[in-house]
């Protein structure tokens, strides 16, 4: 389920965790995770490339080069899933965020939140599934466990394959006025989200 974020950098980045947002949301109901709750695992999933973003766009010290977007690139694929886990724990939020975060990728290692963890991995294999604001991914995304495990079929992901761009499309024209938004807005502004990676070559991380 890994991708890369392409041109637009951070707005990329914050479009594909909408979309996923959207996703975790629907895929609730087979968790028995509450809708909004979901919503917010996969809006905040992929947060950590946010802050790396940015810290690898401010003015290093005096006689130190800024990193080449090659190692900003590599930091992202290794490192934005941690710092993801770090601005949870930084900003005092649930701690029921965290294993979703920090474990999107990596559902296994969950230990408090594995169905919430299950969740988002799901979800952002099927952001990855529709290139939002990402790669396309177009493994069988069915022959995975994790998303077996979570009851998700054949014919909810025709459903889904049917109807994927429609929510997606609305998701990002009234995020700014959904009550997840505003839960958010405070976090965003502090790393400065609007801002973030306006550089292209810094759209890359997994």
């Amino acid at each position: 389920g890994a991708g890369r974020c392409p041109g637009g950098a951070g707005r990329g980045c914050v479009e594909h965790c909408i979309g996923t947002a959207g996703r975790s949301g629907f895929l609730a109901a087979s968790g028995g995770e509450a809708p909004a709750e979901a919503f917010l695992y996969g809006l905040l999933h992929d947060v950590g490339k946010l802050l790396i973003m940015k810290l690898g766009r401010q003015s290093p010290p005096y006689g130190i080069a800024l990193p080449a977007d090659s190692e900003i690139d590599e930091i992202l694929v290794e490192m934005h899933a941690e710092a993801g886990g770090f601005l949870i724990h930084s900003w005092g939020l649930p701690e029921r965020l965290f294993d979703p975060i920090v474990w999107h990728h990596d559902p296994a290692k969950a230990k408090q939140n594995v169905t919430g963890t299950a969740i988002v991995y799901a979800a952002n294999r099927l952001a990855h599934r529709y290139g939002f604001a990402c790669e396309r991914d177009e493994s069988n995304l069915l022959a995975d466990p994790v998303v077996a495990e979570l009851g998700f079929d054949a014919a909810r992901l025709a459903y889904l394959d049917l109807k994927a761009p429609e929510p997606f499309e609305l998701d990002t024209k009234v995020m700014q006025g959904t009550p997840e938004a505003d839960l958010l807005r405070p976090w965003a502004r502090r790393i400065r989200l609007p801002g973030v990676g306006t550089h292209p070559g810094h759209a890359r991380g997994r």
